[in-house]
């Protein structure tokens, strides 16, 4: 997890914000059009409940929920 969050802070196309409350981190892929967020654990089940409901999506292959961007997000 932590390699992938390297990877992820050293591109150009990302705009980092810490989310702090559940342990995790909020990025903008400019370049994907895409908001994500990585926890450093599984969040509770309410958080994910909440995601789900906000149009997020668990990507498995980038151990992210994320959703496209759009004048809601």
């Amino acid at each position: 997890m932590k390699r992938r969050l390297e990877e992820l802070q050293d591109g150009q196309d990302w705009v980092h914000i810490d989310f702090k409350r559940y342990d995790g981190h909020v990025y903008e892929d400019l370049k994907d059009n895409r908001i994500r967020i990585i926890f450093n654990s599984k969040p509770p089940t309410e958080l994910r409940a909440c995601l789900k409901a906000n149009g997020f999506k668990w990507s498995r292959a980038l151990g992210a929920w994320q959703k496209k961007i759009s004048q809601k997000t």
